[in-house]
């Protein structure tokens, strides 16, 4: 970001009025009812971690009669969480500590690290001296970037991510080489590496490709400061990998296993060129024309950051363990860092493309953050959009703001309260589908989450565990069926040889976590119009 000229100290008023303005809507997004949902599966797995910690100081999966052990306990090796990068649930640990088991703890410190963000993307904007076009269309197209809002509230590694990405920018575009500098960018870089190691890695490699074109001109470094990033960071990443390493759990050899091809790679790197926009981390009809703009205006900036996007995209999709055969779509929460690079992007394309009719950016900006017709509105209808009650042509910031203006339940704090006020202390429970177990176990805890371990999971870390643990060594005393597989559930239970079920509570609710970050997979409306002898939640008890 460059100084054109000098801002009159007028210009500095209305700046600081737009800085004000925009770090209160800001804290309103993050914030508003940021405990009202319940933590859907992959938060509570943060959630649960940090209470393993709070109990052993290590990210343990025994937690009193329960056991975090998803898909048979890939993740674990001598009953810890041996595949996630620690920061998340640490970072967690000590709010749930002070403010007990909830929603509201768990994603505080989260929320806390997207207002970081917020306040130094303002500040950067503030000491750069940006004019008051970029002012306006930077705060603008971040007000207007659901998805950002989403993922800096959940209680997973996005936000420090986020965060730290950033931070990492700033320091490598703003490079001094000082020692307090350097110390900064290895405190901040190590943050990244023990948030998400996907991200770290992808991060980079747009850093390197970036420094051999661009940077090496301006970023002058001594061996000595070179040695000084590299030797902290490498000795971090050798201590963090020896303890949490995917690859050195059960997990890693189902990874090499199923690993992707190249076909399946490429289409994964396709689906999420069509996610990014999808989900609105960036604006796709904005990203179709960057091209253009680039070649008659030869920005190096445009050009700088479409290609560090692409670079990011693609070792992603090298190191993501995602698998075309269960699944259409891209997990676009492995790119959530590209979402302020995105806004920057289109921004500067904005500000290219109205140059000569300077009254067009502000017009541009409505609609490209204001509205979804730049994301090429009329084109992305599906039956899944209708069945989430999304009009063609919509604003997705109005959108946001009537949900947090109105109170809507979720599955997961419904049954969580059925089983609250309904189960004793230490009855079991097995659930289906398996990953909705671990929600209902931060939320209702005193059941006992039965058949995690396959029944004939021999691992020698499993031999002292309750037999209820494993599956149909002991039936539990409750099932509990969301959605449409309560359809293989009852012919199961109706051939089950000396035990009998019957179905004890319907819960009438819509069965899908539908409050996800990911828009695609996101309501802002409550669902009614669904099936209530298929799609609902269906609880049976042992006679």
């Amino acid at each position: 970001m460059k100084t054109i000229k000098t801002p009159k100290p007028r210009t500095r008023r209305i700046e600081s009025t737009i800085f004000v303005i925009f770090v209160l809507l800001s804290g309103v997004f993050l914030f508003a009812k940021l405990g009202h949902y319940a933590l859907w599966d992959d938060e509570s797995f943060t959630g649960l971690a940090a209470e393993g910690v709070l109990s052993t100081g290590d990210t343990s999966a025994v937690l009193g009669h329960n056991i975090v052990a998803l898909r048979d306990g890939v993740t674990l090796r001598n009953l810890k969480e041996r595949s996630t990068p620690p920061l998340p649930a640490y970072l967690d640990a000590p709010f749930i500590a002070l403010l007990g088991a909830t929603s509201l703890a768990a994603r505080l410190p989260f929320a806390l690290c997207g207002l970081a963000c917020i306040l130094f993307i303002g500040w950067w904007l503030w000491s750069d001296r940006v004019d008051l076009k970029t002012w306006a269309l930077t705060t603008s197209g971040i007000l207007g970037n659901v998805s950002l809002f989403l993922y800096l509230r959940q209680s997973r590694y996005y936000a420090p991510a986020i965060l730290f990405s950033v931070l990492l920018v700033y320091f490598y575009t703003h490079w001094t080489g000082s020692r307090r500098q350097i110390a900064a960018f290895v405190i901040t870089s190590i943050g990244l590496l023990i948030s998400q190691y996907m991200m770290f890695f992808a991060f980079y490699g747009c850093l390197v490709i970036d420094f051999i074109i661009w940077g090496k001109s301006k970023v002058k470094l001594t061996l000595t400061q070179f040695l000084a990033l590299a030797v902290p960071q490498i000795a971090a990443a050798a201590i963090t990998l020896s303890i949490w390493n995917p690859l050195a759990v059960a997990w890693g050899e189902r990874l090499k296993q199923y690993s992707n091809g190249l076909p399946e790679k490429t289409q994964i790197f396709l689906w999420s060129l069509r996610d990014l926009n999808a989900c609105e981390f960036w604006v796709g009809g904005l990203m179709l024309i960057a091209p253009v703009i680039w070649f008659y205006r030869r920005d190096i900036w445009l050009l700088r950051s479409m290609i560090a996007s692409l670079i990011f995209i693609v070792i992603t999709t090298a190191l993501s363990p995602q698998l075309v055969q269960t699944t259409t779509v891209a997990d676009v929460r492995y790119l959530v860092p590209l979402i302020p690079l995105a806004i920057f992007m289109a921004v500067r394309i904005i500000i290219i493309a109205s140059s000569r009719i300077s009254w067009l950016a502000i017009p541009l900006g409505i609609l490209a953050f204001g509205t979804d017709l730049l994301h090429g509105a009329f084109f992305s209808q599906n039956k899944e959009q209708l069945k989430l009650q999304k009009p063609f042509l919509h604003s997705t910031v109005a959108c946001y703001i009537s949900e947090l203006a109105n109170s809507l339940g979720d599955p997961y704090a419904t049954t969580a309260h059925w089983i609250n006020e309904n189960v004793k202390e230490g009855e079991s429970i097995w659930v289906l589908p398996d990953y909705m177990a671990y929600p209902l176990m931060f939320h209702a805890p005193k059941a006992i989450y039965a058949w995690q371990l396959a029944a004939n999971n021999h691992d020698p870390q499993y031999a002292g565990l309750p037999a209820i643990q494993f599956q149909g060594r002991i039936p539990p005393d409750y099932i509990i069926a969301f959605g449409p597989v309560v359809q293989q559930i009852r012919p199961l239970l109706a051939g089950w040889q000396g035990v009998h079920y019957e179905q004890s509570a319907t819960l009438d609710f819509y069965w899908k976590d539908l409050y996800r970050p990911e828009l695609f997979w996101r309501t802002f409306k409550p669902i009614s119009n669904y099936n209530k002898s298929l799609e609902g939640i269906y609880v049976f008890k042992r006679q």
